[in-house]
Protein backbone atom coordinates (compact mmCIF):
# COMPACT_ATOMS: atom_id res chain seq x y z
CA UNK A 1 0.00 0.00 0.00
CA UNK A 2 3.23 2.68 0.08
CA UNK A 3 2.66 3.65 -3.36
CA UNK A 4 4.92 6.39 -3.61
CA UNK A 5 7.62 4.84 -2.06
CA UNK A 6 6.83 1.98 -5.07
CA UNK A 7 7.19 4.73 -7.00
CA UNK A 8 10.65 5.89 -6.41
CA UNK A 9 11.94 1.99 -6.79
CA UNK A 10 9.86 1.70 -10.47
CA UNK A 11 11.86 4.96 -10.98
CA UNK A 12 15.43 4.23 -9.60
CA UNK A 13 15.02 0.47 -11.14
CA UNK A 14 13.80 2.48 -14.62
CA UNK A 15 17.37 4.62 -14.33
CA UNK A 16 19.20 1.96 -13.44
CA UNK A 17 18.36 -0.37 -16.72
CA UNK A 18 18.53 2.16 -19.02
CA UNK A 19 21.96 2.74 -18.34
CA UNK A 20 22.83 -0.86 -18.32
CA UNK A 21 21.10 -2.20 -21.52
CA UNK A 22 20.02 0.60 -23.51
CA UNK A 23 16.02 2.07 -24.07
CA UNK A 24 15.12 -0.83 -26.27
CA UNK A 25 15.46 -3.36 -23.88
CA UNK A 26 12.35 -6.00 -22.21
CA UNK A 27 13.52 -5.21 -18.94
CA UNK A 28 13.29 -1.93 -19.19
CA UNK A 29 9.69 -2.09 -20.77
CA UNK A 30 9.00 -4.03 -17.37
CA UNK A 31 9.69 -0.80 -15.25
CA UNK A 32 7.33 1.47 -16.96
CA UNK A 33 4.90 -0.84 -17.16
CA UNK A 34 5.52 -1.42 -13.25
CA UNK A 35 6.22 2.47 -12.94
CA UNK A 36 2.45 3.09 -15.13
CA UNK A 37 0.46 0.84 -12.77
CA UNK A 38 1.67 2.89 -9.99
CA UNK A 39 1.17 6.27 -11.50
CA UNK A 40 -2.34 4.65 -12.19
CA UNK A 41 -2.94 3.69 -8.48
CA UNK A 42 -2.20 7.12 -7.18
CA UNK A 43 -4.28 8.61 -10.08
CA UNK A 44 -1.99 10.06 -11.64
CA UNK A 45 -3.14 9.25 -14.88
CA UNK A 46 -1.59 11.39 -17.66
CA UNK A 47 1.51 10.97 -16.35
CA UNK A 48 0.80 7.11 -16.30
CA UNK A 49 -0.11 7.99 -20.77
CA UNK A 50 3.36 8.58 -21.85
CA UNK A 51 4.85 5.91 -19.43
CA UNK A 52 2.24 3.29 -21.20
CA UNK A 53 3.10 4.40 -24.88
CA UNK A 54 7.03 4.15 -24.25
CA UNK A 55 6.04 0.43 -22.51
CA UNK A 56 4.20 -0.13 -25.97
CA UNK A 57 6.06 0.99 -28.40
CA UNK A 58 9.37 -0.90 -26.93
CA UNK A 59 7.51 -4.25 -26.15
CA UNK A 60 6.45 -4.45 -29.89
CA UNK A 61 9.29 -3.66 -30.51
CA UNK A 62 10.90 -6.66 -28.86
CA UNK A 63 7.85 -9.27 -29.26
CA UNK A 64 5.66 -8.10 -31.97
CA UNK A 65 2.39 -7.36 -31.82
CA UNK A 66 0.87 -11.16 -30.85
CA UNK A 67 2.63 -11.24 -27.22
CA UNK A 68 0.81 -11.62 -23.94
CA UNK A 69 2.82 -8.78 -22.52
CA UNK A 70 1.55 -6.43 -24.92
CA UNK A 71 -1.81 -7.26 -24.37
CA UNK A 72 -1.17 -6.51 -20.99
CA UNK A 73 -0.03 -2.76 -21.75
CA UNK A 74 -2.79 -2.33 -23.95
CA UNK A 75 -5.26 -3.35 -21.35
CA UNK A 76 -3.87 -0.89 -19.07
CA UNK A 77 -3.41 2.19 -21.82
CA UNK A 78 -7.16 1.41 -22.93
CA UNK A 79 -8.41 1.81 -19.27
CA UNK A 80 -5.80 5.07 -18.59
CA UNK A 81 -7.01 6.57 -22.08
CA UNK A 82 -10.92 6.41 -20.51
CA UNK A 83 -9.59 7.94 -17.51
CA UNK A 84 -8.39 10.81 -19.65
CA UNK A 85 -11.13 11.30 -21.96
CA UNK A 86 -9.81 9.54 -25.31
CA UNK A 87 -12.93 7.29 -25.14
CA UNK A 88 -12.20 6.35 -29.16
CA UNK A 89 -8.20 5.24 -28.46
CA UNK A 90 -8.78 3.84 -25.31
CA UNK A 91 -11.47 1.89 -26.98
CA UNK A 92 -9.01 0.65 -29.93
CA UNK A 93 -6.25 -0.30 -27.26
CA UNK A 94 -8.77 -2.50 -25.28
CA UNK A 95 -10.30 -4.02 -28.41
CA UNK A 96 -6.50 -5.06 -29.24
CA UNK A 97 -5.74 -6.15 -26.21
CA UNK A 98 -8.82 -8.61 -26.24
CA UNK A 99 -7.98 -10.15 -29.41
CA UNK A 100 -4.75 -10.94 -28.30
CA UNK A 101 -5.31 -12.14 -25.16
CA UNK A 102 -7.80 -14.37 -27.08
CA UNK A 103 -4.83 -16.36 -28.81
CA UNK A 104 -2.05 -16.40 -26.39
CA UNK A 105 -4.61 -17.01 -23.14
CA UNK A 106 -7.93 -18.89 -23.98
CA UNK A 107 -10.97 -17.34 -25.38
CA UNK A 108 -12.71 -17.93 -22.32
CA UNK A 109 -9.57 -16.80 -19.67
CA UNK A 110 -10.45 -14.81 -16.68
CA UNK A 111 -8.12 -11.94 -18.69
CA UNK A 112 -10.74 -12.36 -21.61
CA UNK A 113 -13.74 -12.06 -19.52
CA UNK A 114 -12.04 -8.27 -17.56
CA UNK A 115 -10.72 -7.20 -20.76
CA UNK A 116 -14.27 -7.37 -22.34
CA UNK A 117 -16.23 -5.78 -19.43
CA UNK A 118 -13.92 -2.76 -19.76
CA UNK A 119 -14.72 -2.46 -23.23
CA UNK A 120 -18.18 -2.40 -22.98
CA UNK A 121 -17.93 -0.34 -20.14
CA UNK A 122 -15.89 2.34 -22.76
CA UNK A 123 -18.72 1.47 -25.37
CA UNK A 124 -21.81 2.63 -23.19
CA UNK A 125 -19.84 5.90 -22.81
CA UNK A 126 -19.48 6.03 -26.98
CA UNK A 127 -23.07 5.69 -27.30
CA UNK A 128 -22.21 2.05 -28.98
CA UNK A 129 -25.03 -0.05 -26.71
CA UNK A 130 -25.40 -3.06 -28.97
CA UNK A 131 -21.28 -3.79 -28.93
CA UNK A 132 -21.54 -2.62 -25.60
CA UNK A 133 -23.96 -5.79 -24.97
CA UNK A 134 -22.02 -8.39 -26.79
CA UNK A 135 -19.12 -7.83 -24.70
CA UNK A 136 -20.67 -7.99 -21.82
CA UNK A 137 -22.22 -11.04 -22.47
CA UNK A 138 -19.19 -12.20 -23.64
CA UNK A 139 -17.77 -11.32 -20.14
CA UNK A 140 -21.00 -12.57 -18.11
CA UNK A 141 -20.87 -16.30 -19.63
CA UNK A 142 -16.98 -16.74 -18.86
CA UNK A 143 -17.48 -15.27 -15.25
CA UNK A 144 -20.69 -17.83 -14.73
CA UNK A 145 -18.52 -20.80 -16.14
CA UNK A 146 -15.25 -19.71 -14.23
CA UNK A 147 -16.94 -18.31 -10.53
CA UNK A 148 -20.21 -19.90 -10.57
CA UNK A 149 -23.38 -18.30 -10.32
CA UNK A 150 -23.02 -16.68 -6.61
CA UNK A 151 -19.94 -14.72 -7.35
CA UNK A 152 -19.93 -10.38 -7.11
CA UNK A 153 -17.73 -10.60 -10.51
CA UNK A 154 -21.05 -11.97 -11.97
CA UNK A 155 -23.64 -9.71 -10.29
CA UNK A 156 -21.37 -6.53 -11.35
CA UNK A 157 -21.66 -8.38 -15.20
CA UNK A 158 -25.56 -8.47 -14.94
CA UNK A 159 -25.86 -4.83 -13.65
CA UNK A 160 -23.76 -3.86 -16.37
CA UNK A 161 -26.35 -5.58 -18.86
CA UNK A 162 -29.07 -3.63 -16.75
CA UNK A 163 -27.16 -0.32 -17.25
CA UNK A 164 -27.17 -1.12 -21.08
CA UNK A 165 -30.98 -2.26 -21.66
CA UNK A 166 -31.35 0.86 -19.51
CA UNK A 167 -29.73 2.97 -22.25
CA UNK A 168 -31.17 1.45 -24.99
CA UNK A 169 -34.39 2.31 -23.45
CA UNK A 170 -35.25 -1.15 -22.66
CA UNK A 171 -36.17 0.00 -19.13
CA UNK A 172 -38.00 -3.60 -18.08
CA UNK A 173 -35.36 -5.86 -19.19
CA UNK A 174 -32.88 -3.76 -17.10
CA UNK A 175 -34.94 -3.98 -14.16
CA UNK A 176 -34.79 -7.87 -14.57
CA UNK A 177 -31.04 -7.88 -14.78
CA UNK A 178 -30.62 -5.36 -11.67
CA UNK A 179 -32.98 -8.16 -9.82
CA UNK A 180 -30.76 -10.72 -10.77
CA UNK A 181 -27.67 -8.63 -10.02
CA UNK A 182 -29.18 -7.66 -6.36
CA UNK A 183 -30.23 -10.85 -5.13
CA UNK A 184 -25.83 -12.22 -6.13
CA UNK A 185 -24.66 -9.48 -4.19
CA UNK A 186 -26.27 -9.54 -1.20
CA UNK A 187 -26.00 -13.26 -1.11
CA UNK A 188 -21.68 -12.88 -2.28
CA UNK A 189 -21.11 -9.68 -0.01
CA UNK A 190 -24.24 -8.65 2.29
CA UNK A 191 -26.82 -6.12 2.38
CA UNK A 192 -25.22 -3.46 3.28
CA UNK A 193 -22.24 -3.29 1.05
CA UNK A 194 -22.11 -0.26 -0.83
CA UNK A 195 -22.60 -1.61 -4.45
CA UNK A 196 -26.15 -2.45 -3.33
CA UNK A 197 -27.03 1.25 -3.36
CA UNK A 198 -25.56 1.74 -6.89
CA UNK A 199 -28.23 -1.32 -8.13
CA UNK A 200 -31.12 -0.09 -6.40
CA UNK A 201 -30.45 3.75 -7.70
CA UNK A 202 -30.45 2.22 -11.15
CA UNK A 203 -33.44 0.09 -10.60
CA UNK A 204 -35.15 3.22 -9.35
CA UNK A 205 -34.42 5.15 -12.66
CA UNK A 206 -35.53 2.78 -14.63
CA UNK A 207 -38.62 2.58 -12.49
CA UNK A 208 -39.43 6.40 -12.80
CA UNK A 209 -39.06 6.15 -16.89
CA UNK A 210 -41.92 2.83 -16.72
CA UNK A 211 -44.06 5.64 -14.68
CA UNK A 212 -43.94 3.08 -11.98
CA UNK A 213 -43.66 6.19 -9.59
CA UNK A 214 -44.56 5.26 -5.99
CA UNK A 215 -42.45 2.70 -6.69
CA UNK A 216 -38.93 4.69 -8.19
CA UNK A 217 -39.91 6.77 -5.21
CA UNK A 218 -39.41 4.17 -2.32
CA UNK A 219 -35.99 2.85 -4.14
CA UNK A 220 -34.86 6.52 -4.12
CA UNK A 221 -35.26 6.79 -0.98
CA UNK A 222 -33.86 3.57 -0.13
CA UNK A 223 -30.44 4.68 -1.79
CA UNK A 224 -30.40 8.37 -0.33
CA UNK A 225 -30.47 6.22 2.81
CA UNK A 226 -27.74 3.61 1.88
CA UNK A 227 -25.27 6.16 0.06
CA UNK A 228 -25.49 8.10 2.96
CA UNK A 229 -24.29 5.45 5.36
CA UNK A 230 -21.53 4.25 3.03
CA UNK A 231 -19.78 8.14 2.14
CA UNK A 232 -21.52 10.61 4.36
CA UNK A 233 -23.46 13.26 4.50
CA UNK A 234 -21.63 14.65 2.21
CA UNK A 235 -20.65 12.94 -0.80
CA UNK A 236 -20.83 13.16 -4.73
CA UNK A 237 -22.77 10.06 -4.97
CA UNK A 238 -25.57 11.40 -2.13
CA UNK A 239 -25.81 14.65 -4.29
CA UNK A 240 -26.52 12.40 -7.50
CA UNK A 241 -29.15 10.21 -6.41
CA UNK A 242 -30.54 13.34 -5.11
CA UNK A 243 -30.81 15.25 -8.07
CA UNK A 244 -32.58 12.32 -9.93
CA UNK A 245 -35.38 11.35 -6.83
CA UNK A 246 -35.68 15.57 -6.94
CA UNK A 247 -36.62 14.79 -10.78
CA UNK A 248 -38.92 11.83 -9.88
CA UNK A 249 -40.77 14.16 -7.24
CA UNK A 250 -41.75 16.81 -9.84
CA UNK A 251 -42.79 13.97 -11.99
CA UNK A 252 -45.29 13.54 -8.96
CA UNK A 253 -46.54 16.95 -9.27
CA UNK A 254 -44.58 17.89 -5.71
CA UNK A 255 -41.80 20.61 -7.11
CA UNK A 256 -41.53 21.48 -3.58
CA UNK A 257 -39.81 18.27 -2.11
CA UNK A 258 -38.16 18.37 -5.28
CA UNK A 259 -36.74 21.70 -4.44
CA UNK A 260 -35.73 20.40 -1.36
CA UNK A 261 -33.67 17.89 -2.79
CA UNK A 262 -32.11 19.74 -4.97
CA UNK A 263 -31.01 22.84 -2.52
CA UNK A 264 -29.60 19.26 -0.14
CA UNK A 265 -27.23 17.93 -3.47
CA UNK A 266 -26.19 21.74 -4.17
CA UNK A 267 -25.35 21.75 -0.21
CA UNK A 268 -22.93 18.58 -0.18
CA UNK A 269 -20.48 21.25 -2.25
CA UNK A 270 -19.31 17.95 -4.29
CA UNK A 271 -20.38 18.90 -7.62
CA UNK A 272 -17.19 19.70 -9.36
CA UNK A 273 -17.05 23.99 -11.11
CA UNK A 274 -19.00 24.30 -14.00
CA UNK A 275 -19.57 20.84 -14.63
CA UNK A 276 -22.77 19.59 -16.89
CA UNK A 277 -23.80 17.79 -13.27
CA UNK A 278 -24.13 21.29 -11.17
CA UNK A 279 -25.76 23.28 -14.64
CA UNK A 280 -28.15 20.21 -14.53
CA UNK A 281 -29.41 20.93 -10.39
CA UNK A 282 -29.05 24.40 -11.35
CA UNK A 283 -31.61 24.17 -14.29
CA UNK A 284 -34.10 21.58 -12.21
CA UNK A 285 -34.68 23.85 -9.26
CA UNK A 286 -35.37 26.76 -11.37
CA UNK A 287 -37.79 24.49 -13.43
CA UNK A 288 -38.74 23.88 -9.74
CA UNK A 289 -39.31 27.58 -8.75
CA UNK A 290 -41.07 27.95 -12.06
CA UNK A 291 -43.56 25.04 -10.97
CA UNK A 292 -43.79 26.86 -7.67
CA UNK A 293 -44.62 30.79 -9.32
CA UNK A 294 -41.67 31.46 -7.83
CA UNK A 295 -40.16 33.61 -11.04
CA UNK A 296 -37.43 35.50 -9.27
CA UNK A 297 -35.60 32.52 -7.49
CA UNK A 298 -36.70 30.53 -11.28
CA UNK A 299 -34.83 33.47 -13.26
CA UNK A 300 -31.71 33.61 -11.18
CA UNK A 301 -31.25 29.45 -11.32
CA UNK A 302 -32.05 29.45 -15.22
CA UNK A 303 -29.72 31.83 -15.26
CA UNK A 304 -26.61 30.10 -13.94
CA UNK A 305 -27.46 26.96 -15.62
CA UNK A 306 -27.08 29.00 -18.64
CA UNK A 307 -23.97 30.18 -17.77
CA UNK A 308 -22.41 26.56 -17.44
CA UNK A 309 -24.17 24.97 -19.95
CA UNK A 310 -22.95 27.73 -22.43
CA UNK A 311 -18.69 27.65 -20.62
CA UNK A 312 -19.24 24.03 -21.59
CA UNK A 313 -19.83 24.52 -25.19
CA UNK A 314 -17.48 26.95 -25.81
CA UNK A 315 -15.03 25.04 -23.73
CA UNK A 316 -15.85 22.34 -26.22
CA UNK A 317 -15.51 24.43 -29.01
CA UNK A 318 -11.85 24.83 -27.84
CA UNK A 319 -11.04 21.24 -27.93
CA UNK A 320 -12.44 20.53 -31.43
CA UNK A 321 -10.19 23.25 -32.27
CA UNK A 322 -6.82 21.52 -30.94
CA UNK A 323 -8.10 17.97 -32.14
CA UNK A 324 -9.46 16.35 -35.31
CA UNK A 325 -12.53 13.90 -36.00
CA UNK A 326 -15.83 14.12 -34.50
CA UNK A 327 -16.43 14.96 -31.27
CA UNK A 328 -17.28 12.32 -27.95
CA UNK A 329 -19.30 14.47 -26.33
CA UNK A 330 -23.00 13.16 -25.35
CA UNK A 331 -26.11 15.24 -26.13
CA UNK A 332 -26.89 15.62 -22.88
CA UNK A 333 -25.59 19.10 -21.84
CA UNK A 334 -26.79 20.74 -25.35
CA UNK A 335 -30.57 19.46 -24.55
CA UNK A 336 -30.21 20.82 -21.12
CA UNK A 337 -29.15 24.19 -22.81
CA UNK A 338 -32.48 24.10 -24.59
CA UNK A 339 -34.39 23.46 -21.79
CA UNK A 340 -32.90 26.40 -19.90
CA UNK A 341 -33.58 28.58 -22.95
CA UNK A 342 -36.78 27.65 -23.42
CA UNK A 343 -37.39 28.57 -19.48
CA UNK A 344 -36.19 31.33 -20.17
CA UNK A 345 -37.98 32.66 -23.07
CA UNK A 346 -41.61 31.76 -21.44
CA UNK A 347 -40.44 34.08 -18.14
CA UNK A 348 -39.87 36.24 -20.50
CA UNK A 349 -43.61 36.09 -22.56
CA UNK A 350 -45.03 36.05 -19.11
CA UNK A 351 -43.45 39.28 -17.74
CA UNK A 352 -41.42 40.76 -20.43
CA UNK A 353 -40.45 44.00 -18.12
CA UNK A 354 -39.05 42.11 -15.37
CA UNK A 355 -37.13 39.32 -17.61
CA UNK A 356 -35.96 40.84 -20.40
CA UNK A 357 -34.50 38.30 -23.24
CA UNK A 358 -33.42 39.54 -26.37
CA UNK A 359 -35.27 36.98 -28.88
CA UNK A 360 -32.92 38.25 -31.89
CA UNK A 361 -30.01 36.38 -29.75
CA UNK A 362 -31.55 33.58 -27.95
CA UNK A 363 -33.61 32.03 -31.09
CA UNK A 364 -30.21 31.77 -33.05
CA UNK A 365 -28.38 29.91 -30.06
CA UNK A 366 -31.50 27.80 -29.08
CA UNK A 367 -31.00 27.02 -33.41
CA UNK A 368 -27.62 26.24 -32.99
CA UNK A 369 -27.67 23.69 -30.24
CA UNK A 370 -30.55 21.76 -31.91
CA UNK A 371 -28.71 22.07 -35.22
CA UNK A 372 -26.08 20.40 -32.98
CA UNK A 373 -28.06 17.54 -31.86
CA UNK A 374 -29.21 17.24 -35.65
CA UNK A 375 -32.67 18.56 -35.01
CA UNK A 376 -32.17 20.87 -38.25
CA UNK A 377 -36.12 21.06 -38.71
CA UNK A 378 -36.62 23.37 -35.48
CA UNK A 379 -33.30 24.84 -35.59
CA UNK A 380 -34.85 25.67 -39.18
CA UNK A 381 -37.81 27.40 -37.71
CA UNK A 382 -35.93 29.14 -34.88
CA UNK A 383 -33.46 30.81 -37.75
CA UNK A 384 -35.96 31.78 -40.21
CA UNK A 385 -37.67 33.67 -37.18
CA UNK A 386 -34.42 35.04 -35.85
CA UNK A 387 -33.38 36.32 -39.58
CA UNK A 388 -36.92 38.09 -39.59
CA UNK A 389 -36.75 39.69 -36.13
CA UNK A 390 -32.57 41.10 -36.95
CA UNK A 391 -33.86 42.81 -40.70
CA UNK A 392 -36.49 44.51 -38.25
CA UNK A 393 -33.83 45.88 -35.86
CA UNK A 394 -32.36 49.59 -36.24
CA UNK A 395 -28.93 49.87 -37.16
CA UNK A 396 -26.43 48.06 -39.26
CA UNK A 397 -27.74 43.79 -38.77
CA UNK A 398 -26.06 42.79 -41.67
CA UNK A 399 -23.52 40.48 -39.97
CA UNK A 400 -25.89 39.05 -37.27
CA UNK A 401 -28.23 38.37 -40.12
CA UNK A 402 -25.46 36.88 -42.45
CA UNK A 403 -24.18 34.69 -40.27
CA UNK A 404 -27.82 33.34 -39.27
CA UNK A 405 -28.36 32.70 -43.08
CA UNK A 406 -25.18 31.19 -43.40
CA UNK A 407 -26.33 28.67 -40.50
CA UNK A 408 -29.49 28.61 -41.95
CA UNK A 409 -27.91 27.09 -45.30
CA UNK A 410 -26.41 24.65 -43.68
CA UNK A 411 -29.22 23.07 -42.13
CA UNK A 412 -31.43 23.16 -45.11
CA UNK A 413 -29.23 21.08 -46.93
CA UNK A 414 -28.99 18.70 -44.44
CA UNK A 415 -32.72 18.47 -44.90
CA UNK A 416 -32.05 18.36 -48.20
CA UNK A 417 -33.59 21.45 -49.40
CA UNK A 418 -30.39 22.14 -51.51
CA UNK A 419 -31.46 25.11 -54.11
CA UNK A 420 -33.40 27.04 -51.27
CA UNK A 421 -29.77 26.20 -49.55
CA UNK A 422 -27.79 27.49 -51.83
CA UNK A 423 -29.93 30.85 -52.03
CA UNK A 424 -29.61 31.11 -48.30
CA UNK A 425 -25.17 30.85 -48.49
CA UNK A 426 -25.74 33.23 -51.47
CA UNK A 427 -27.06 35.71 -49.53
CA UNK A 428 -24.91 35.83 -46.77
CA UNK A 429 -21.97 35.35 -48.78
CA UNK A 430 -22.84 39.06 -50.23
CA UNK A 431 -23.57 40.32 -47.23
CA UNK A 432 -20.35 39.61 -45.80
CA UNK A 433 -18.47 40.30 -48.63
CA UNK A 434 -20.03 43.98 -48.48
CA UNK A 435 -19.61 44.61 -45.11
CA UNK A 436 -16.15 47.06 -44.38
CA UNK A 437 -13.41 45.02 -41.91
CA UNK A 438 -15.27 41.47 -42.40
CA UNK A 439 -13.52 38.88 -44.41
CA UNK A 440 -11.27 35.69 -43.61
CA UNK A 441 -12.63 33.01 -41.52
CA UNK A 442 -16.61 34.43 -42.07
CA UNK A 443 -16.39 34.39 -45.88
CA UNK A 444 -14.00 31.40 -45.89
CA UNK A 445 -16.72 29.24 -44.41
CA UNK A 446 -19.31 30.45 -46.43
CA UNK A 447 -17.71 29.45 -49.69
CA UNK A 448 -17.08 26.16 -48.22
CA UNK A 449 -21.13 25.57 -47.65
CA UNK A 450 -21.27 26.27 -50.74
CA UNK A 451 -18.64 24.09 -52.02
CA UNK A 452 -20.24 21.32 -49.65
CA UNK A 453 -23.64 22.25 -51.63
CA UNK A 454 -22.27 22.16 -55.06
CA UNK A 455 -20.78 18.85 -54.19
CA UNK A 456 -23.68 17.34 -53.19
CA UNK A 457 -25.65 18.43 -56.57
CA UNK A 458 -22.28 16.82 -58.29
CA UNK A 459 -21.65 20.73 -59.85
CA UNK A 460 -17.67 20.10 -59.22
CA UNK A 461 -16.22 22.38 -60.85
CA UNK A 462 -18.40 25.14 -58.69
CA UNK A 463 -17.49 23.33 -56.07
CA UNK A 464 -13.81 22.90 -56.82
CA UNK A 465 -13.64 27.11 -57.64
CA UNK A 466 -15.56 27.77 -54.11
CA UNK A 467 -12.76 25.52 -52.24
CA UNK A 468 -10.27 27.50 -53.87
CA UNK A 469 -12.00 30.86 -52.76
CA UNK A 470 -12.23 29.47 -49.32
CA UNK A 471 -8.70 28.37 -49.31
CA UNK A 472 -7.34 31.91 -50.19
CA UNK A 473 -9.94 33.77 -47.24
CA UNK A 474 -8.54 31.01 -45.16
CA UNK A 475 -4.63 31.07 -45.82
CA UNK A 476 -4.81 35.26 -45.45
CA UNK A 477 -6.60 34.97 -41.60
CA UNK A 478 -6.21 32.96 -38.56
CA UNK A 479 -8.34 29.77 -39.84
CA UNK A 480 -8.34 26.77 -37.38
CA UNK A 481 -6.03 24.20 -38.59
CA UNK A 482 -8.86 22.17 -38.40
CA UNK A 483 -10.89 24.33 -40.90
CA UNK A 484 -8.25 24.41 -43.26
CA UNK A 485 -7.90 20.42 -42.90
CA UNK A 486 -11.73 20.45 -44.09
CA UNK A 487 -11.70 22.66 -46.88
CA UNK A 488 -8.52 20.68 -48.27
CA UNK A 489 -9.80 17.34 -47.81
CA UNK A 490 -12.99 18.49 -49.69
CA UNK A 491 -10.85 19.72 -52.86
CA UNK A 492 -8.92 16.58 -53.06
CA UNK A 493 -12.05 14.38 -53.13
CA UNK A 494 -13.67 17.07 -55.35
CA UNK A 495 -9.93 16.72 -57.72
CA UNK A 496 -9.84 12.84 -57.45
CA UNK A 497 -13.51 12.69 -59.25
CA UNK A 498 -12.78 15.13 -61.67
CA UNK A 499 -9.68 12.74 -62.55
CA UNK A 500 -6.83 15.32 -61.52
CA UNK A 501 -4.79 12.90 -59.28
CA UNK A 502 -1.94 14.61 -59.07
CA UNK A 503 -3.78 17.60 -57.82
CA UNK A 504 -5.92 15.77 -55.65
CA UNK A 505 -2.69 14.38 -53.76
CA UNK A 506 -1.05 17.41 -53.41
CA UNK A 507 -4.38 19.10 -51.13
CA UNK A 508 -4.66 15.83 -49.67
CA UNK A 509 -0.92 15.80 -48.37
CA UNK A 510 -1.55 19.25 -47.77
CA UNK A 511 -4.23 18.26 -45.30
CA UNK A 512 -2.03 15.43 -43.70
CA UNK A 513 0.89 18.05 -43.24
CA UNK A 514 -1.52 20.31 -40.67
CA UNK A 515 -2.81 16.98 -38.74
CA UNK A 516 -1.34 17.38 -35.46
CA UNK A 517 0.71 13.37 -35.49
CA UNK A 518 1.30 14.00 -31.82
CA UNK A 519 -2.31 12.62 -31.41
CA UNK A 520 -0.93 9.09 -31.90
CA UNK A 521 -3.70 8.33 -34.42
CA UNK A 522 -3.52 6.25 -37.61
Amino acid sequence: GCTSEAMEYHKAALDARVQLLGVENSSVADSLFGLAQTLVENNLHKDALGVLRQCRRIRLAVYGDGHNKVADTLFLLGIVLREVGSLSESFSSLKQAVEIKSTTTNRNSNEVADISFKLAIVLVELGKFEEAKTYTLKCLQIRLDKLGNVHPDVATAMENMGIIEQKRGNHQDAIEWMKKALEIKRLSVGDQHEDISAIVHTMALSLGELDDLDSAIKLFEDAVRRKKTTYGQKHIEVARVLVDQGHNLERVDDPENALMCYEEAVDTNCFEDNSWEVGRVFMRMGIAHFSLDKEEDSWDCLSEATRVFELIERREKRRQEKEFGPTERPNRDLRDLIRCYECMLRLSEANPTRYNVDRSLVLPKVAHVLAEIKQYKKATSLYKDAIVIQKSLPGDTRFVVATNLHNLGNCLHHLGEVDEAMICLEDALGLFQEIPGVEGKHVADTYHSLGVVHQSKSELQEALACYSNALKSRRNSTDRRVDLVSTLSNMGDVLRTLGMYDAAIKSCKDALRLVDTKLDST
